[in-house]
This record gives C-alpha cells, sequence and structure tokens, in this order.
C-alpha cells in the first residue's frame, strides 16, 4: 500500500507508526525487532517483488518471505517466532508497504539501547490491527470493498475508488467487480466465488500493475489492461487471463496455492496456457518436499510457453530460479575465459581426484607402522564409527 496510508512515527527510527517495535534500518538497509539477552529478528524489504522477508539468523545467510511464519533452515528449522515477531511478520505480510526512503541508517547496539529505554506503546485492538492492515486509516489512499454477498455487476468506478487508491476486496462472496477506472494497486483477502475484470477499454488500469491475492477461492480474474506481477498465496481454484496485448503479463509468483490456470495474449498465434498450482507440481515431483508456508513459485514466458520454477534465493538474498543460477554462472565462466585469453592468461583446470579408500588387509598408511590397517589405525577408527552412530 501507500506510504500515505500510514501515520509518519514520532521516533526517527521507526519506519511505521502501526509496528512500532520495528526499528532501522542498519547499513544494509535492513530493519529489525531488536532484542537484549534474546534474538533479534531482521527485516528486509525487496522493491523487486514487493514483499518483505524475515530472519533470525544474526549474519543474515538466509530469508523467509513474510507470507510464512516458520524457520526454512539452520538451528531454528521448523520454529515459529515470538507473538511479537509474528505479529510484525503478518503486518508486513498485509500491507507490503515499503518502508521511507529518508530515514537515518543507524547501529543495531544503538537500536538495542534505544529499544530498551523507549519501549513501544501498547498494542491496538485486534480491530485497529486489521483497519491498519487495511490502510482504512486514511480513507484517501485506499478503497474498501468488505464483506459483500451476491453482487451481480459492482462496479468499481470513479465514484468509488480514487486515482491514489488501493483497491482492498475482503470478505466478499459470490461476488463480480469490474474496475473502469484509474486505481494504484489491487489486493483480495478471504474471498470467494468473485470475479474480478480490468476493463481497460472503458478506462480501468492499475497504475503499479500489481494485483495481490491471500486466502482466496474460486477466482476468476481477466485483466483487459497491463497487470505485469499477479501475486497468489493460499489461494484454491484460480483463474487468471490476460486479454489485451503480451507486454501486460510479465510474472505470476505463487505459493500454496492449487488449481492455478493462466492465459496469456501472443502476438502471433493462439493464446498461452499453463494449470499449474502445488498439487500439480507435486504430482510432477513425487519425490520433491514442496511446503505450502515456504516454498515460492513463479510462472513466466519461457521461450514459446508458460512456465512455472520454484524460486531460490541467492547469497545476496535476490531471488532467482535455479535455471537462471545455471544460465548465469555459465555466461560468467565464458566470460572469464574470454577475459583471461584476452589478457594471455592460460587457464589451467585441475580435476579434483577423490583418494583412494585405505584397504582393510593394506599396509597402514596412516601412520606407515608396516601392520595391517585392520589391526592398526583401522580398528580406532571402528570404534570412532561406532560412536558417532
Amino acid at each position: 500500500m501507500s506510504d500515505s496510508a500510514t501515520a509518519k512515527p514520532s521516533n526517527p527510527n521507526v519506519p511505521f507508526e502501526d509496528v512500532p517495535e520495528l526499528r532501522g534500518p542498519l547499513s544494509n538497509g535492513c530493519f529489525v525487532r531488536p532484542a537484549n539477552g534474546m534474538t533479534s529478528m531482521f527485516y528486509r524489504y525487496e522493491p523487486t517483488d514487493g514483499q518483505w522477508y524475515w530472519t533470525p539468523d544474526p549474519a543474515q545467510a538466509f530469508w523467509m518471505p513474510c507470507t510464512t511464519l516458520l524457520v526454512s533452515q539452520g538451528k531454528w528449522e521448523g520454529k515459529k517466532p515470538a507473538y511479537f515477531n509474528v505479529s510484525i511478520i503478518e503486518w508486513l505480510n498485509a500491507t507490503r508497504q515499503a518502508p521511507p526512503a529518508d530515514m537515518p541508517v543507524v547501529e543495531l547496539s544503538y537500536l538495542q539501547a534505544d529499544f530498551a529505554a523507549n519501549p513501544p506503546a501498547p498494542r491496538a485492538s485486534d480491530a485497529a490491527k486489521i483497519n491498519a492492515a487495511l490502510g482504512t486509516s486514511n480513507v484517501q489512499s485506499t478503497s474498501v470493498v468488505r464483506g459483500e454477498r451476491d453482487v451481480a455487476d459492482g462496479q468499481l468506478d470513479k465514484e468509488r475508488v480514487g486515482v491514489k487508491d488501493t483497491v482492498v476486496i475482503k470478505d466478499c462472496h459470490n461476488c463480480t467487480y469490474t474496475l473502469t477506472t484509474y486505481c494504484t494497486k489491487l489486493h483480495m483477502d478471504d474471498c470467494t466465488d468473485i470475479t474480478i475484470k480490468v476493463d481497460g477499454a472503458n478506462g480501468g488500469k492499475i497504475v503499479s500493475a500489481v494485483v495481490e491475492m491471500y486466502k482466496c477461492e474460486r477466482v476468476n480474474l481477466e485483466f483487459g489492461s497491463a497487470v505485469k506481477t499477479l501475486q497468489a498465496d493460499g489461494c484454491d481454484t484460480v483463474s487468471a487471463k490476460w486479454t489485451r496485448e503480451p507486454e501486460d503479463f510479465h510474472s505470476v509468483v505463487w505459493a500454496g496455492t492449487k488449481a492455478l490456470s493462466i492465459e496469456t495474449v501472443q502476438a502471433d498465434g493462439p493464446p498461452l496456457t499453463l494449470l499449474t498450482g502445488v498439487d500439480v507440481v507435486r504430482a510432477k515431483n513425487p519425490h520433491v518436499e514442496i511446503r505450502d508456508d515456504i516454498d515460492q513459485f513463479i510462472t513466466r514466458h519461457v521461450g514459446d510457453s508458460l512456465l512455472s520454477e520454484k524460486l531460490i534465493r541467492l547469497a545476496n538474498g535476490f531471488p532467482s530460479t535455479a535455471r537462471e543460477k545455471k544460465d548465469f554462472d555459465e555466461r560468467q565462466e565464458r566470460n572469464m575465459e574470454a577475459f583471461a585469453k584476452n589478457a594471455g592468461i592460460k587457464v589451467v583446470r585441475t580435476a579434483i581426484v577423490k583418494p583412494k579408500e585405505q584397504g582393510r588387509n593394506e599396509k597402514c598408511k596412516k601412520c606407515d607402522s608396516g601392520k595391517k590397517y585392520k589391526v592398526c589405525c583401522g580398528s580406532n577408527d571402528a570404534k570412532e564409527e561406532k560412536l558417532k552412530m
């Protein structure tokens, strides 16, 4: 949602008033929920996919998206953060707000001392939290459609939606809505049997070209203008169709979503279609564990077809896929070879030869005693292996 949806905090180290425990930024751009004597939690905003990530790892070697509440690796694998960090994660996932760009960089030690000296104010009520997550604290930046039933021809027009609004459709069932004006972004939460049409021919346009869905079922989407990124988390039976130009589509990022049907147009030829989702991926990869709460996938045009691939995190935290990483590594190797050739440097490749294992009846190579290995060092090695087991 837009930054204006949250009032400016009085503490210069607090990015959002609704989550006063979150402090920062650090020199690497991350934020932190400081902890004295406990584990601090780090948070990072990724503008490429408009999503927040978190990690309890002080080295920040791995990150989880805020769509999950479980640690995916390291010594905390499978564990859930403390309740106060769960609250931060859920808020960041619900709002997807980018942090302010003009905040001063601070050290972690300072934030820990400041947190101890200036603890956050008491938590708002659950109702206030929901309103904050939806952006209803500022009606000029958010247009909320909530709790509607059996709406056959709902119009999201200029009378209902402002140009700078993020449209939030929450807890609506058996409804059809048509967007015929500009809005900033479209977000759907906990809806069933719902149809959304972006009527580009009659002025419908999502300026950010981003649509998000969370825990929705039986959703039909028709995009008659650019929607570059569709994000679907925890959804079931989603049909998304792009009807205007090939350039209107870039990717669908999804996690824990079943029966996801995608159709895009081509400049020449029939539309491209793909049925994907966690059930489809599991059926094709029966021996691979796929976790609905952690594993993310991205569906894009690759060559002349639509392809779903699992997202991975590179060492620098940047999202990619195994295919893209392999292509990048191969390009890097070719570039290095070309550079070495132009510079007159001879590159010698050394094969890694695995050493031959010590035979039990051979002379002991470990201490060169001349005895057979099985009655020399081999005897002690066998005892150590039993202890390990």
